[in-house]
């Protein structure tokens, strides 16, 4: 999740790893991009952009702004997290996984 109104003269490398702190409370290292996608959904016209990184700390606490936050083994996604498609690709080439097992 970016800004809503939008990244102004911030990188989105530079955005998202500031947006992982400010929700979750962890640092991001290592932050490259795996992917992204245009979206129309919801009336509103937004970027998405896929990262994968390190993170230096394991514990997550979430902010008051979301409901909750926890880790998760992207082979336990199926059927728990709605993802798009085309973060399921991103997940699948990057780090050669099946995340949708049919």
């Amino acid at each position: 999740q970016l800004p809503r109104q939008g990244l102004g003269r911030q990188r989105p490398e530079d955005a998202a790893k500031r947006e992982v702190m400010e929700e979750v409370g962890i640092n991001i290292l290592n932050l490259k991009k795996v992917g992204g996608y245009y979206s129309d959904s919801e009336g509103k016209r937004d970027t998405v952009i896929l990262f994968h990184g390190t993170a230096t700390e394991t514990r997550v606490t979430a902010s008051p702004e979301i409901a909750a936050a926890v880790w998760e083994n992207y082979h336990n996604l199926t059927g728990r997290v709605e993802l798009a498609k085309v973060a399921i690709k991103a997940i699948e080439d990057s780090f050669g996984i099946i995340v949708n097992k049919k």
